[in-house]
């Protein structure tokens, strides 16, 4: 019956699509853009900000449909190996990975893999932090065309380097030390090679005579705001005398310079009309200079500054009647594009997987429905938010959110000034599992009975 149920689901989403392209509303298929900012706080951007130095994104947002409800994990690689797997980071492990370990299992059919399957083009340019066991595991190797990016969890905005004087940058099945020396800003390398992409893409398929059958999946975490805070280059910067602090404020205008960019790159490919674009932050701002109000806690917590993020779509594909309007109380997990995405490619959602003698099933279920107005009813009852945090939306549609082990965590005014709560019967600090070590013996040294990690060793100095 489940099986049946998706199939089901699968070709009433296409057919679905096919009638809408009929009558003018969208394509059967999207292109499909997904920006993916790096510790961007809620109120950081002019999603919620007017006052933020990212007008572009603003616009984006207003001609497109605000995600009010959209959840991610409480940081980084969590989220991101959710949203390319389909599963809660609770069944696939919340820890920070290292480069070199295996917490994106390759018995996992991830998304791009779904969508090659169905003559889609797929390309990811800048962060990973998804963990490689192997070379087998590299974007590469799991359905992706082409990779450009760091593997690690954060670096220099310059030159690719890492805290300890190493590169951390990868081309494809290679390191790209060679490309270094032309990193003079992370933003500007990654969105010139992403504005590369669409434009090569658009190139062949306008070539191909099968061109329009194809595709486009360009996923582009960018590494913007991450720390460490640093200046873009003089000729770049701006005077942002409304926001209350100015590297910061520099690095948001570059995001929204890069999304203005590779946006643009879509239109003039003539893309744009055909795109689905899925802006979202990763996780909630941190540090003396991310803004989440009017949302209490930041990245680490599991309250709703460091798990609900400024989340919205754009493009071409989206229904006109979506089109300046929000979600209101929609919930969306980010798992949950997974599903979404595939059917809306024509792709099976399903990916039931045997682990530690279990089917392990996806988490995804498909919100084009629930978004587009075809229900009014949320997919599924309970999500756990992180592992200590869990929302449940009742059938009257009533919200409650559990969280234990909570710590104090603090507030936020507009003018980004922070105040740390007081409660007293809260413990001062959620604590973070310890990140892993290299235990597994395919990566660990010879002298431990292993052979050393395959994708950061002497041949391939990434790290």
């Amino acid at each position: 019956r489940i099986c049946w149920n998706m199939m089901r689901e699968v070709a009433l989403a296409i057919l679905g699509a096919a009638v809408s392209a009929a009558a003018g509303a969208a394509p059967a298929r999207p292109h499909i853009l997904f920006v993916l900012a790096d510790d961007l706080g809620f109120y950081d951007t002019q999603v919620y900000n007017p006052d933020s130095p990212t007008p572009h994104i603003g616009s984006l947002k207003n001609e497109g449909f605000l995600l009010n409800y959209h959840y991610v994990f409480r940081y980084c690689s969590p989220t991101r190996r959710s949203f390319l797997s389909g599963r809660f980071p609770n069944h696939i492990s919340t820890v920070q990975p290292d480069t070199c370990s295996d917490f994106l299992p390759l018995a996992f059919t991830i998304l791009p893999e779904k969508l090659a399957a169905v003559g889609y083009h797929n390309h990811f340019v800048g962060k990973g932090h998804l963990g490689y066991e192997t070379t087998d595991h590299l974007p590469i190797n799991r359905g992706f065309l082409s990779h450009t990016g760091y593997l690690g969890a954060k670096e220099s905005y310059y030159h690719g380097m890492t805290g300890n004087y190493s590169y951390d940058m990868w081309l494809n099945d290679r390191s790209g030390v060679e490309v270094v020396d032309s990193i003079y800003y992370s933003a500007n390398y990654y969105t010139e090679t992403a504005v590369s992409v669409i434009q090569d893409y658009a190139t062949a398929a306008k070539e191909s005579a099968h061109g329009d059958a194809s595709r486009l999946f360009l996923y582009f975490p960018i590494q913007n705001v991450h720390s460490p805070y640093e200046l873009p280059p003089a000729w770049e910067t701006k005077d942002f005398p409304s926001f209350p602090f100015s590297t910061y404020a520099q690095m948001l205008h570059l995001l929204d310079s890069s999304v203005q960019n590779v946006t643009d790159a879509m239109v003039a490919a003539d893309l744009w009309d055909e795109t689905l674009m899925i802006f979202s932050a990763d996780n909630g701002g941190i540090g003396p200079y991310g803004n989440n109000q009017p949302l209490r806690g930041h990245k680490h917590d599991p309250w709703e500054g460091g798990v609900r993020v400024a989340a919205f779509l754009a493009g071409g594909f989206l229904p006109a009647a979506l089109r300046g309007q929000s979600s209101g109380a929609k919930m969306v997990h980010i798992a949950d594009w997974y599903a979404t995405l595939c059917v809306l490619a024509g792709a099976d959602p399903t990916n039931n997987v045997e682990m530690n003698g279990a089917v392990r099933p996806t988490d995804s279920v498909n919100v084009w429905p629930m978004l587009t107005g075809q229900n009014t009813t949320q997919p599924r009852a309970i999500t756990p938010v992180t592992e200590t945090a869990i929302i449940e939306i009742t059938a009257n549609g009533t919200w409650w959110k559990l969280i234990t082990l909570a710590g104090q965590s603090n507030v936020y005014t507009k003018q980004g000034v922070q105040t740390n709560c007081t409660d007293p019967c809260l413990a001062g600090a959620q604590p973070d599992p310890e990140e892993p070590g290299r235990t597994d013996p395919i990566v660990n040294g010879p002298g431990e009975g292993g052979v050393g990690c395959p994708v950061c060793n002497d041949t391939h100095p990434c790290l």
